[in-house]
């Protein structure tokens, strides 16, 4: 991917969420670039969300707080072409960023139809907690 591209993937994450609807307490799920001290990430592309597809590919998804099942597949293809795609469940709490990237499993060098998504790393959303407070509602059944 060129530095053009994921400099307007960058953007475009930035920007999602000032479109959404911010009159209750979001999730996001961002999909993490790779970073360059760890070869064995990689990026990711958004197959599902809940078993459904109807969403714009995006970098970052605003959600609804709580348990949310989260497809994806590394943005590689194995060897026939194909994506190999995971599953992974994420509770998410009102007003935090959840952070996934791709990690290929040691020992299989290069390749790629060995991998987990893995939980990067969570943040809270600072626009959300602002609007809702540091310690919102939880998220409804």
């Amino acid at each position: 991917m060129s530095r053009l591209a994921l400099s307007v993937l960058l953007v475009l994450a930035v920007a999602a969420p000032a479109f959404a609807d911010e009159s209750k307490p979001w999730s996001q799920v961002l999909l993490g670039l790779p970073k360059a001290s760890d070869p064995r990430q990689e990026p990711l592309v958004m197959i599902a969300i809940d078993g459904k597809r109807d969403f714009d590919p995006e970098t970052l998804y605003q959600l609804a707080p709580g348990r949310h099942e989260i497809t994806v597949a590394i943005e590689r293809t194995d060897t026939a072409g194909a994506l190999v795609v995971q599953t992974v469940a994420i509770d998410m709490q009102p007003c935090m960023n959840y952070e996934l990237i791709g990690r290929r499993t040691p020992g299989t060098g290069d390749d790629n139809r060995h991998w987990t998504p893995e939980l990067r790393g969570q943040t809270p959303i600072k626009r959300c907690r602002k609007k809702f407070g540091d310690t919102p509602a939880s998220p409804a059944p």
